[in-house]
């Protein structure tokens, strides 16, 4: 699958249109100022480039556009993870995973949906996972016999 790629900023108007479905850019705009300290125009250029990207579409309604995510927000992240999950050996992913768990609270039913995730995840297991880096990129190499 084609790796997603957005930026920080397009991430905070992508979410405004996953979480709200259709939206004219003043709306877009009235939502972020309350988090970013951005000007209209940052929105509207961040808009731009998402539309350009085709990840966003435009619909004419009147003398305004409508805006559309054209890729679910569930698309997005598992690009990201993996774009991510590609910067680490293989040997070292569950290091990393449990890094990010411990990096924000999380509440009763998020360890829930964890271990769930966990205890389906067990079942495709296998024994070992080979380094999938080249030698000098991770220290798995200094770790064999």
């Amino acid at each position: 699958m084609k790796s997603i790629e957005i930026t920080p900023s397009e991430w905070e108007v992508m979410r405004v249109l996953w979480a709200n479905g259709d939206l004219g850019s003043s709306d877009i705009v009235q939502v972020l100022q309350k988090k970013k300290e951005w000007k209209p125009t940052t929105t509207k250029t961040l808009l731009s480039r998402l539309v350009g990207k085709e990840l966003v579409e435009t619909k004419g309604s009147g003398n305004r556009y409508i805006y559309r995510a054209k890729i679910a927000e569930s698309d997005a992240w598992d690009s990201a993870a993996r774009d991510l999950f590609g910067f680490v050996c293989s040997q070292d992913r569950a290091k990393k995973i449990a890094r990010l768990i411990g990096a924000r609270e999380l509440s009763h039913e998020d360890i829930t949906h964890l271990e769930v995730a966990l205890l389906e995840a067990k079942k495709a297991s296998v024994d070992e996972i080979a380094c999938d880096c080249f030698k000098g990129q991770c220290s798995c190499h200094l770790q064999e016999p």
